[in-house]
């Protein structure tokens, strides 16, 4: 490969390309060699014949006959534009035919090498070549993030050490089933920050699909960067899709793939082969990342979440990733049957100093005086632990020092704004004389509040630049104090404030390079901006005029900020009137869960633990509010009534406030310690008091808990995780160990301790303790499966392929955990154990059909899919099947790539007159997650306007109506 790689036909190709331009030879000749490489490698490993392709290859290769070769080469690189396969084969065939005559003319025929064979090759070369520089393109773009206090891009790697994220809890843990069914699904702590690519692949091909959740500037997005960089990096992993959701609002469900091509187009400069990634999405190899579901808007948000939905069931086999915002999710959540819920947790001791360090490069004596100035102010130190807050908050030191460190976030961000609209960049370079002189200059704060409000009242992130320079316009124009004359003026002043703020503020940027439209460089800069427009409108008018501002919007999530920012710009008196109408106004709108808290008390305990000014009668009573939510055991200790819908979210509010210790710390001791709070809470109000600095008390608490286990919540292994996160390192090792090597701990804590002890770098302990567990028959064969999957993951692939290839041969194995034990294997490399368990199992004639299509999946699922296929058609086709199941076949076939196969089925059911109503209304649902919508609404109205059909009938096709139809 490498003499190919670096051969005549490579160069000339880069020769080519290098010559029209094309971002394909981004790198220079040794990048593009390096793509060549992998091209070839991939081709090698697909081909039918590799002795053949490699001869292919040697011709190429022969110094020979360099000219002859770098003509053909040239004509390689003419290809490059073309994206339809059938006419790229026909070009090549026609090249290598003259490239053969050539050959023939200078050193005759070649021996046992044909033309086709060598169309083969450089068509799979070629195909390859695409990938590969698409993967190079992609990751360098993924890879850089606009720093908000450097105005340039820094390395994602850079700022990532920061982010790690926990599942969040079930719905119904009081059910020992439903627990341990959740928590079997995927690992419930996701941390990629010291992990290889191949080890992040592992984590991805284990886990669900994963929704992200975060507070504003909590590096959700920085995350699914991170990861669509690493697995674009590595070559041959998943294949990374990346889409901001608010450009997917007016799209079709089944229009991803165009949505990539376009990206690769219009992003990348990058012609891809027609079809390349609908075929990669159809065998699974694909890692799609949608980001910001938050972003889109209200009257949308229902519309993507459905078609984020009927992605995955159109798509099962690849990885999702979705990112919003907690505040707001549960009114229109995704399917918890499909995606994993994780929560971006805030940043710990030691992710704070490494960040501090990243964005220190002058002296190691600056960022010793950072961290020393934060760990002596608690509320400086809560604001460490936002990714965003602490960007800001180094910006801010790095020009005030530690005496102009502001000490509530509406502080920051106005500090912030004034510093990035400076006369000066922080290389002390002034803004040209020419800009300070027009007219906008001196209102270019308050020209982004006018930009910042207009998009939150109409409900969007982005901005087309047109409409943005009528908005400025529109400002210069109503202010007679700026000196402009006329519309033709204004646009003028418009255009050229627009080019200042991109290059020099780094706040309104556009969000893809000529798209033409615009937005803030991270949301909460224009939530903040939105705030400062409410302030300064009413500033001369009492506090109702504010009231009247805001009323509409406290239910209104995508105002949270906003108001939050809005409350601690105004004085103690003007707050404290706010804080308590929102507290009077009550709420006729409940919480979905227990992200939320009832009532507005949600809102007003964010301004207090944001430091926004009130009185401190205020202070008391927001507190004891969340006091109150804590629930204590019933007198007969009865864990039913151990759960209160907001608990969990009431001691995290009261750990959040920590400028008023004297107010919290009682509440949260009494908390910790009070033996009639369940476990969970004891453990959260323990981690608030070592964040308050009361670190004893709290290390006090939690080892009481972890030495004394109980069945419900986890509370040893939580606990224990708590002590380390406290430096509590011994303690906390020796806990997770004896959870992990006690054989009367059921078998799911002891896997989750054995993972905790390999995270806190005892990972001998870990593949000791695990090792033990698949091993011993007396466990579950799920949790035998489970641990020898983690121990593969480990590197530990042969004692984990003796256990599993032992389960999947007992007689105690049912025919799932089977199907579970063969699809390890194959994912561990072991396709010849794994294809004969599983085509046995799903063309088991006495077996039941649902065990059948278990079977075809896993073989899809580890690339053996024609067999798959087979018996999934048979399944879809066969009246005798069942409806239900002959669906599921067809969904399953979609997965593999077989469209026309799959909507068949459904169209079938729908049209067969023997079906049933229910029957029916089952085929349209699945025709419209498959593409259908079309033939799904057809058959739903026909059914709701079937006299015969009965009204409960009717009701439920009028609902799945307004789903295929909205």
């Amino acid at each position: 490969m490498r003499g190919f790689a670096e051969g005549v036909v490579a160069d000339a190709v880069f020769k080519v390309l290098g010559q029209v331009g094309s971002s394909a030879v981004n790198g220079g000749i040794a990048a593009f060699r390096r793509r060549f490489g992998k091209a070839c490698e991939q081709t090698l490993k697909k081909a039918e014949s590799p002795q053949s392709l490699a001869s292919v290859l040697s011709k190429l290769t022969d110094d020979g006959n360099s000219a002859i070769n770098e003509l053909l080469g040239e004509e390689l690189a003419d290809l490059w534009q073309y994206s339809e396969p059938v006419e790229i084969e026909s070009r090549i065939a026609q090249a290598v035919e003259r490239w053969e005559v050539a050959h023939q003319r200078q050193s005759g025929p070649a021996a046992g090498v044909s033309n086709a064979e060598v169309v083969e090759a450089l068509c799979g070369i070629l195909q390859n070549l695409r990938e590969a520089t698409y993967r190079d393109l992609f990751a360098y773009r993924y890879r850089q993030v606009i720093s908000v206090d450097r105005k340039d891009r820094s390395q994602v790697e850079d700022i990532f050490i920061r982010l790690r994220a926990e599942g969040g809890e079930h719905r119904n843990e009081n059910s020992e089933e439903a627990r341990s069914n959740y928590r079997l699904v995927g690992p419930e702590y996701l941390d990629f920050r010291s992990q290889s690519s191949e080890s992040i692949e592992a984590t991805l091909r284990e886990a669900r699909n994963i929704v992200v959740l975060g507070v504003p500037g909590s590096g959700k997005s920085t995350l699914l960067r991170y990861l669509a960089a690493v697995c674009a990096e590595s070559g041959t992993g998943y294949l990374p899709v990346f889409l901001r959701l608010r450009d997917y609002g007016d799209s079709d469900e089944d229009r991803i793939a165009e949505h990539a091509r376009q990206f690769a187009e219009g992003q990348l400069q990058l012609v891809m082969e027609d079809g390349f990634f609908e075929r990669a999405l159809s065998v699974g190899r694909c890692l799609v990342c949608l980001d910001a579901l938050d972003e889109v808007q209200a009257d949308a948000r229902r519309r993507v979440v459905g078609r984020a939905e009927a992605l995955v069931q159109r798509y099962p086999n690849n990885r999702f990733i979705i990112t919003s915002r907690a505040a707001g999710y549960d009114e229109e959540p995704l399917n918890e049957q499909a995606f994993a819920r994780y929560v971006v947790q805030p940043m710990r001791d030691d992710d704070v100093n490494k960040f501090i360090d990243l964005q220190f490069d002058d002296g190691w004596g600056h960022s010793q005086t950072l961290r020393q100035t934060l760990h002596a102010n608690p509320t400086l130190k809560v604001f460490a632990t936002n990714p965003l807050l602490l960007t800001i908050l180094n910006l801010v030191y790095r020009n005030d020092g530690a005496t102009g460190l502001p000490l509530n976030r509406t502080a920051f961000y106005e500090r912030a704004v004034n510093i990035l609209i400076a006369d000066k960049d922080d290389e002390g370079v002034s803004v040209v004389s020419d800009e300070r002189d027009r007219p906008f200059y001196e209102y270019r704060k308050e020209i982004l509040v006018a930009i910042a409000h207009h998009l939150q009242s109409i409900g969007r992130e982005t901005i087309g630049k047109n409409d943005l320079l009528r908005v400025i316009g529109r400002f210069l124009g109503v202010n007679p104090e700026i000196p402009v004359n006329g519309p033709l003026q204004a646009r003028r002043e418009a255009e050229a404030f627009v080019e200042l703020a991109e290059r020099r503020t780094g706040l309104l940027v556009e969000q893809n390079a000529g798209n033409g439209e615009f937005g803030f460089l991270h949301s909460t800069f224009r939530e903040y901006l939105a705030a400062q427009h409410i302030y300064l409108s009413h500033f001369s008018s009492g506090p109702d005029a504010y009231w009247e501002e805001i009323k509409d919007h406290i239910d209104d999530k995508r105002w949270r900020e906003v108001i939050l920012l809005l409350l601690g710009s105004l004085d103690e008196r003007y707050c404290t009137y706010l804080t308590e109408k929102i507290l009077a106004a009550g709420s006729a709108i409940l919480p979905l869960d227990f992200e939320e808290l009832p009532g507005r008390l949600g809102l007003a305990a964010g301004a207090l633990a944001n430091r926004a000014p009130m009185t401190e009668k205020l202070h008391q009573e927001i507190v004891a509010r969340l006091a109150s939510l804590i629930p204590r055991r019933s007198s007969d200790g009865d864990i039913a009534f151990r759960h209160s819908w907001f608990s969990r979210n009431a001691v995290r509010a009261l750990g959040e406030i920590r400028h008023i210790p004297d107010a919290t710390v009682p509440v949260l001791a009494s908390i910790a310690n009070d033996l009639e709070v369940d476990e969970y809470n004891r453990i959260v109000a323990a981690r608030a008091l070592g964040a308050q600095g009361e670190t004893a008390a709290a290390v006090t608490v939690l080892t009481a808990i972890a030495n004394n286990p109980t069945p419900f919540y986890h509370a040893s292994v939580d606990a224990a995780v708590a002590l380390h996160d406290l430096g509590e390192r011994a303690g906390a090792i020796t806990v997770l160990a004896g959870v992990a090597n006690n054989p009367s701990v059921h078998a799911d804590e002891r896997v989750r301790a054995a993972q905790y002890l390999g995270r806190f770098g005892e990972s001998t302990e870990e593949i000791s303790a695990l090792t033990v567990i698949a091993n011993n028959p007396s466990t579950g064969v799920h949790h035998r499966i489970q641990a020898a999957r983690i121990l593969g993951g480990l590197g530990e692939s042969d004692p984990a392929i003796t256990v599993l290839t032992d389960i999947a041969n007992g007689p105690a194995a049912s025919d799932v955990e089977r199907i579970r034990s063969a699809r390890t294997l194959g994912n561990l490399g072991q396709r010849e154990i794994a294809i004969p368990m599983l085509t046995a199992i799903a063309r088991d004639p006495d077996g039941r059909t649902v065990i059948s299509i278990r079977a075809a999946e896993a073989l899809g699922a580890i690339g053996e899919s024609t067999i798959a296929k087979a018996v999934l058609t048979g399944i879809g086709n066969d009246p005798e099947a069942g409806s239900q199941h002959r669906i599921w076949a067809a969904q399953a076939l979609a997965g593999l790539g077989e469209y026309a196969a799959a909507i068949a089925v459904p169209t079938t059911i729908a049209n067969d007159p023997g079906s049933g109503v229910r029957d029916r209304m089952r085929a349209a649902r699945a025709l419209g997650t498959l593409g259908g919508s079309t033939k799904a609404i057809a058959v739903l109205n026909a059914i709701a306007n079937d006299p015969a059909t009965d009204d409960k009938d009717k009701e439920y096709a009028r609902i799945a109506l307004t789903r295929f139809s909205r």
